[in-house]
């Protein structure tokens, strides 16, 4: 798992600093860093409180810190359920956006 991939995506695309979300999750900005850069694991609870700010599932921020192999294992008919949630999450997204 690519914690600090999926972290990184998903912070930037909401455009959060690595400051701000450690602020709003009480962590040290360096943690975030250091999540980010692949050098510490984050704790369940810590992910809870990340994805909570990100607001995004929690499966789905587990799907986007999946390596390449760990999703080709998956049987076909569960990548096409995951196809149709990520295209609902982006699709509601987008009207939250305004969009």
């Amino acid at each position: 798992m690519n914690y600090g991939k999926a972290l990184r995506l998903v912070r930037s695309s909401r455009n959060i600093s690595q400051r701000e979300l450690s602020e709003t999750i009480n962590l040290d900005p360096s943690y975030i860093s250091l999540i980010e850069k692949g050098k510490r694991v984050p704790t369940i609870e810590t992910l809870e409180k990340i994805v909570k700010v990100l607001d995004i599932p929690i499966h789905l921020f587990f799907l986007l810190a999946s390596d390449k192999d760990e999703v080709k294992k998956l049987h076909p008919n569960k990548k096409t359920d995951v196809a149709k949630l990520l295209l609902d999450i982006l699709l509601s997204s987008e009207k939250t956006d305004g969009n």
